[in-house]
């Protein structure tokens, strides 16, 4: 089961860039524009998968939340991308391309997005058992000073 979500974390990375590669195909315009993304993209793409196959698992969360973020900035990017294509070019069939890549990707997204809560919630309830688990001193009063009574 755990090679399963490995392996799922790592296709869908990978799928998101490959749908943010596919915004080449948006005019010239939107491609210089969005070139800088698509680079943010593969960098953060690589530091998801370095974290899904080599990060400690304390820090598993932290490179998840990294392309969590990066995947945020493309998606809203792409959104963007398609609003302009559709009120400067008029052209619907850009800004129905662009905005079906930003629907593939948002879904992708959500499915990360899920996982990340998983791993992190999961960690905090570890932490408090841990922390319930540990005994608290227990301290006996003293007896009086008096002790010539």
């Amino acid at each position: 089961m755990l090679y399963i979500k490995r392996y799922l974390e790592i296709a869908i990375g990978l799928s998101v860039f490959g749908l943010t590669m596919a915004t080449n195909v948006l005019p010239h315009g939107w491609n210089l524009k969005l070139e800088q993304i698509r680079l943010l993209q593969f960098s953060a793409t690589l530091v998801q998968i370095f974290g899904v196959l080599r990060a400690h698992k304390q820090h598993k969360n932290k490179f998840l939340l990294c392309w969590l973020v990066v995947t945020s900035v493309s998606l809203v990017a792409t959104l963007y991308a398609g609003l302009r294509e559709l009120t400067d070019r008029n052209s619907i069939l850009g800004a129905a391309l662009a905005w079906s890549l930003a629907v593939f990707v948002a879904a992708l997204l959500n499915i990360m997005y899920n996982r990340y809560v998983e791993m992190t919630i999961g960690a905090a309830e570890t932490d408090t058992e841990i922390l319930q688990t540990i005994q608290t001193p227990v301290f006996e009063t003293k007896k009086t000073a008096n002790n010539f009574i």
